[in-house]
């Protein structure tokens, strides 16, 4: 009798720690780490259950790269969609969303955003980037291809294509339910207009009332038409456009996200020569 309870109290605290390491692997899983895995300890049942849950969690990765695949070429079709009907560049895309990664890290260090700005969220920030003027294609080219300055009337158009992208992105959402992705880029197409001191568009809106990911797009778009040559002005040098940055601090922009580009200035100077427009004529 006693052998058998010792089978029993060892079988129990086999399953106990198997249960434990399984639900802490799974958890894991599904906060989007795929690298995990079950530790096949032995060859009894314990063993046989979790190969089949690392085979499991194998099928999902390979099924979520594909996912992703997928997804992020859908994200650069539409957002070169929009591209062919401004006079914006495929080097603009690929810039300000780096310039957006690269501010959420230096931002990462303010402890006020520590626990908002995991990888993940970073992540997400980089990949819905190139969707913030995605609306422009609701735009009449009479206005968007106007090599002069816009009259109020046609400014006033202008400024709704925040809204359009926003709302396109939220038949998306409809359609295929929330999520965290379609979240941030409708953000970042709605909110990359609006000002710190609640004086952009299309919602006037203020302060922390802004995104974080608004607030981040707002500055990489700025900075990135400042150092690009326009057919209304010559491209500035970067100590130009930091200085312009700089005097919209606490009006245009959140000095918080201020504080991030002084941090990662060196990087927006690296990411703006890799990904020079000349450079992409080259590539291409």
């Amino acid at each position: 009798m006693a052998y058998i309870l010792t089978i029993i109290n060892g079988y129990a605290r086999n399953l106990k720690f198997f249960i434990s390491t399984e639900n802490h692997v799974l958890e894991r899983v599904s906060k989007g780490e795929l690298d995990v895995e079950v530790p096949v300890t032995s060859n009894d049942e314990f063993g046989l259950m979790a190969m089949r849950t690392n085979n499991m969690i194998s099928a999902l990765e390979s099924r979520t790269q594909e996912l992703n695949i997928t997804r992020d070429a859908s994200i650069l079709g539409l957002a070169s969609l929009a591209e062919t009907r401004d006079n914006e560049t495929g080097g603009h895309i690929l810039r300000t969303q780096n310039y957006v990664r690269v501010l959420a890290e230096a931002l990462r260090d303010n402890s006020r955003y520590t626990d908002l700005l995991d990888d993940y969220t970073i992540e997400l920030y980089y990949k819905s980037a190139p969707l913030h003027d995605v609306g422009k294609v609701g735009i009449p080219d009479r206005i968007l291809l106007k090599p002069g300055k816009l009259t109020d009337e046609e400014f006033a158009i202008m400024k709704q294509h925040p809204q359009i992208g926003a709302d396109a992105l939220a038949v998306a959402e409809n359609k295929l339910g929330t999520n965290c992705f379609l979240k941030y880029a409708r953000e970042i197409s709605l909110t990359h207009h609006e000002k710190w001191d609640g004086s952009g568009y299309p919602n006037g809106l203020r302060g922390t009332d802004i995104p974080v990911s608004g607030r981040l797009m707002a500055l990489a778009d700025v900075y990135d038409a400042l150092i690009s040559e326009r057919v209304y002005k010559p491209a500035f040098s970067h100590e130009k456009a930091k200085q312009i940055i700089l005097e919209g601090n606490g009006s245009h922009f959140d000095p918080d996200v201020i504080d991030a580009f002084l941090a990662a200035e060196q990087q927006f100077i690296e990411i703006a020569d890799q990904f020079a427009d000349k450079a992409m004529k080259k590539a291409s």
